[in-house]
């Protein structure tokens, strides 16, 4: 076996037994595979991502970096470096990893979504004001919800998420001010750094001091009974919230789809910012066949989770796609719900989506192939193939039978023409496959029965070369290609039994013909070649038999069997 076949083969399998999970003996595969084939980078990748999947980010890294010397302008190399360095620690480096790959691909979301999940990460301290309860926290207080209505606030609250330290130029800003207080517990200055006319920092005096540290505390008192009332109904907001969500999730296995619609507007109206909810309310809009509302509010979803940095379990992202590409798949947008799909899969491998996924595919490409279809055109690419092929353009002709034949798959008349032309080329395997393909539509057709028995006879294989001949003849039995081609390989066989030395490469090929290999192991038939040794008449006596002649013709036409 040559050592690409086998590097393919080890490959196989290691990838088989990573979506098994079995990441141990991925690694054996690919390890084995790198043997036969040390150049491979898909190789190195793919057991880099075995490496990881294990822990083991030290020898991840190490494939992730020989993957990258292999093909230095492949994205996924530096994908793999950086998961390795994220699962080491070593964030900064992990997202230079990943803006590396992005130098290649720039529109990688794979990457630009790993980079910000190392951000988060590494940031994950000076960003914690505006982590993922930020926007639900604010809703719920009565001082900011219609803060969030403000597309300008959105805009800043979005840009003070990505990049904390952008506060600062914030500040003057009331409505940050207010924020800061809500998430704080703390009265903030609406200007901090606000002077006086005569350029002075407004300053306390001396006899005040006391007065104000009375205000202060009282103030303070006034702000912890504040927060406590706003986390109070914040909770209490959200524990509606749930509620009216199982409420809709019983309407919905009810088949109840408006009723179960309603509860989840209710619930989102008191937990907007629960991702959950927007997706359940996705799959009640698909039932009902509203596939625009459904993809609307998969996307808000999708959107949101980014824009605000909610950190939403994966999990509900990846349906969130899934769900956004079942409504494009209902619209019959094959594309885009393929693209769906798969993004669903980067977030979370689930084998019900992968399924559907590869269905989509298969039901995409009929129907790319029943549109494709046009007889008329088909009769032009046929007479256009005719045309070439008189003129000795076999290759042209080869493509122009083979569009004939997209366009009108059920018509035998290119098959059979394609075969001629696939065997003048010496393509005698495909011209084959092209005859039975011919046959198949039409078993009347005669020429096809002409052109596999050639076929078989160039390829020394006479006893397949009668067999078609033959059932042309009960076609039609006055064919003179037929009765020609019949002649000429019974002539062959002749010649071939007188001849004092047997075609070895013949017999090699027949033994590997199932239908000789059969034959060879009939018993009866085992009795008779063992007893014709020491007597050659006992063939003669068993071919009085009609099912014994036709198993001994066939080895006799193979080159197996010699007599006389």
């Amino acid at each position: 076996m040559a050592q690409d076949t086998k590097a393919i083969e080890a490959k196989n399998r290691g990838n088989a037994a990573f979506a098994a999970k079995e990441f141990e003996k991925a690694i054996e595969a690919f390890s084995e595979a790198i043997q036969y084939d040390p150049d491979n980078h898909v190789l190195y990748s793919n057991r880099s991502a075995a490496y990881a999947s294990l822990g083991q980010y030290q020898e991840a890294l190490k494939d992730a970096e020989s993957c990258i010397q292999r093909k230095p302008d492949w994205a996924k190399g530096y994908s793999r470096k950086g998961a390795a360095l994220y699962g080491l620690g070593e964030y900064e480096e992990a997202i230079a990893a990943y803006e590396q790959g992005l130098q290649i691909e720039p529109q990688n979301e794979a990457l630009w979504e790993a980079k910000r999940q190392v951000m988060n990460r590494s940031h994950n301290n000076t960003s914690s004001l505006f982590g993922p309860e930020t926007m639900a926290r604010l809703a719920m207080n009565p001082n900011t919800r219609k803060l969030l209505q403000d597309p300008s606030f959105m805009q800043m609250m979005k840009e003070m998420q990505q990049n904390p330290s952008a506060i600062g130029k914030y500040l003057q800003d009331p409505r940050v001010m207010q924020v800061l207080s809500v998430l704080t517990g703390m009265q903030m200055d609406s200007n901090p750094f606000q002077q006086e006319e005569n350029g002075q920092t407004s300053q306390p005096k001396e006899d005040e001091t006391n007065e104000n540290t009375f205000d202060e505390k009282k103030m303070s008192s006034s702000q912890q009974e504040n927060q406590d009332s706003a986390s109070d109904e914040s909770l209490s907001n959200k524990k509606q919230a749930l509620e009216e969500k199982e409420l809709g999730n019983e309407y919905y296995k009810k088949k109840q789809f408006q009723e179960a619609i309603e509860h989840y507007n209710k619930a989102i109206e008191l937990d907007p910012w629960n991702i959950s909810l927007l997706t359940n309310r996705a799959a009640a809009y698909l039932e009902m066949g509203d596939y625009e509302s459904c993809m609307e509010d998969c996307q808000k979803a999708i959107d949101w989770n980014k824009e605000y940095n909610l950190r939403t379990d994966y999990k509900i992202i990846a349906r969130a796609y899934a769900r956004m590409g079942n409504a494009y798949a209902k619209k019959q947008d094959y594309d885009k719900a393929i693209e769906c799909y798969e993004k669903s899969l980067l977030e979370y491998h689930d084998d019900k989506i992968q399924s559907k996924c590869n269905e989509l595919r298969k039901q995409k490409k009929k129907w790319e192939e029943e549109a494709y279809i046009d007889p008329e055109l088909s009769k032009v690419a046929k007479e256009e193939g005719n045309t070439l092929y008189k003129q000795g353009q076999f290759p042209e002709a080869l493509q122009k039978y083979t569009e004939a034949i997209r366009r009108n798959p059920k018509d035998p008349i290119p098959y059979s023409n394609r075969a001629a032309t696939y065997t003048k080329l010496g393509q005698f395997p495909s011209a084959l496959g092209d005859c039975e393909k011919c046959l198949q539509l039409d078993p009347q057709f005669v020429r096809a029965y002409a052109r596999k028995g050639a076929i078989h006879f160039y390829m020394k294989e006479y006893h397949k070369s009668l067999d078609a001949y033959q059932k042309g003849l009960q076609v039609d039995p006055n064919n003179s290609e037929l009765k020609e081609g019949l002649q000429k390989t019974l002539s062959a066989i002749a010649e071939q039994q007188r001849s004092e030395k047997p075609d070895e490469e013949q017999i090699k090929h027949a033994m590997a013909d199932p239908e000789i290999q059969k034959i060879l192991m009939d018993p009866v038939l085992q009795n008779v070649l063992q007893e014709a040794q020491s007597d050659p008449s006992c063939i003669q006596k068993a071919m009085s038999s009609p099912g014994m002649a036709a198993k001994i013709q066939k080895l006799i036409a193979a080159g197996i069997l010699r007599i006389g």
